[in-house]
């Protein structure tokens, strides 16, 4: 998937998930510290979403790597790693609600269920108005 198609959404989900910033973040976590964060699968599905993903951190922090421990379109069993996310601490934690939310959401769309699917984590739930 190219980048291109997806990038200017990522970067105003991220601008307006920081809002004021990350003051948590900025306060409990040294500057450089690096660290590591693994993606599970929270319940079966298609993963998809890993290029939006991997697209969310490197916004927010050119230092992230996003290693896919499966492939886009895998049909996976709950608890399965999706993928590992190794950078700068601080980067993560900014990034990984918006990561998050782009995979739950591609990845139910994938599998055909609602949101919150193969991606895990906080996925939002279904809006009203949306089918």
């Amino acid at each position: 998937m190219e980048p291109l198609l997806f990038e200017d959404l990522v970067r105003r989900a991220l601008l307006e998930d920081w809002g004021a910033g990350d003051l948590t973040t900025g306060a409990l976590v040294p500057p450089g510290r690096m660290g590591e964060a693994v993606i599970l699968c929270r319940s079966g599905g298609v993963v998809a979403g890993l290029p939006v993903a991997a697209c969310a951190f490197r916004l927010s922090d050119p230092g992230i790597s996003l290693e896919p421990a499966v492939a886009e379109g895998e049909e996976v069993p709950p608890g399965r790693t999706i993928a590992v996310v190794r950078g700068p601490v601080g980067g993560i934690l900014r990034a990984e609600r918006v990561a998050l939310n782009f995979l739950g959401r591609l990845s139910g769309i994938g599998h055909g269920h609602p949101p919150g699917g193969a991606g895990g984590g906080r996925a939002p739930g279904p809006h009203p108005g949306h089918p």
